[in-house]
């Protein structure tokens, strides 16, 4: 958690393949709607894991 400590980081955001979302969901990351970058690379899909749950799972 130094990032969150050094920087002030609020999370985590990622892009997504399509096939990859219920992998990254299953680890906290929600779905960040209204954000699309395009259809780059299959349509990639924006998630992010706030600071806290990553504490959170970190901590087990």
């Amino acid at each position: 958690m130094d990032q969150r400590d050094s920087f002030e980081c609020i999370g985590v955001v990622t892009d997504a393949k399509p096939e990859a979302v219920a992998f990254y969901t299953r680890y906290g990351f929600e779905l960040l709607e209204g954000v699309r970058e395009g259809a780059l690379h299959g349509d990639p899909t924006p998630l992010f894991l706030p600071v806290a749950a990553a504490a959170t799972a970190q901590a087990g």
